[in-house]
């Protein structure tokens, strides 16, 4: 803080030493109030720097969660399903991608060795960019995949190999996508009207058509109760 002398021309520089963190000067007429709202300041400034550091400190914590959002490259080995292939990193890491936001046919399911088949076209044996979203609960690495400058899952999709899978769409280029396959009769969508079905009610009906398992019942004998 500056302090007015008789010489209004002249002023001096007033000793912040009290507090070493405010080392910047302020050039108003000294007074009890001015000391006091400066003071206020300098308090005020020292506990927006603390919080400014305990949130950085928070976020480097957080660093290894934030890590699922990398992107690294991949070389693809085998092709499982329509949206689902193995590959191994460059650290010689064998990671199970399932391809994010879209849903190919089931290997059963009409089109769905055509599905496959279109993948396979697209990345086997090729390095491909991976834009990880999650891991799910199957241990699946969940993700964006580019041969290039090539979009794979949208290019499924756009092919008529797969479906924007809307359960878990972050991107509406897909359903876009999808819609104009639909409108073009490309891929799956050439098939009869009773074979398009979509992946999720085709697994849900696998489920409800599958026979419940029941343990056999234990019929009680006499030996059970010290019979003969």
């Amino acid at each position: 803080m500056w302090e007015s002398t008789s010489n209004p021309s002249v002023q001096r520089k007033l000793s912040t030493s009290h507090n070493p963190q405010c080392c910047f000067a302020i050039p108003v007429p000294l007074n009890l109030l001015s000391i006091y709202y400066y003071q206020r300041l300098c308090i005020r400034l020292s506990i927006a720097n603390q919080m400014t550091i305990r949130i950085t400190l928070l976020l480097l914590a957080c660093l290894p969660s934030l890590a699922l959002a990398e992107q690294f490259i991949c070389r693809v080995m085998t092709i499982s399903e329509g949206d689902t292939f193995s590959c191994l990193t460059t650290e010689n890491k064998r990671l199970r991608v399932r391809l994010a936001e879209i849903d190919a046919p089931e290997r059963k399911q009409p089109y769905g060795a055509e599905a496959k088949q279109a993948l396979s076209d697209l990345v086997l044996e090729k390095q491909v960019v991976l834009h990880v979203q999650e891991v799910d609960r199957y241990g699946r690495t969940l993700a964006r995949a580019y041969v290039g400058s090539l979009d794979v899952n949208h290019t499924l999709v756009a092919q008529g190999a797969a479906w924007a899978y809307t359960k878990q769409l972050k991107d509406h280029r897909l359903k876009d996508a999808e819609t104009l396959a639909r409108n073009m009769g490309k891929g799956l969508w050439q098939l009869p009207a009773e074979d398009i079905v979509a992946p999720w009610d085709w697994r849900y009906a696998g489920k409800i058509a599958a026979p419940q398992k029941t343990k056999p019942s234990r019929t009680a004998s006499f030996s059970q109760f010290g019979g003969g």
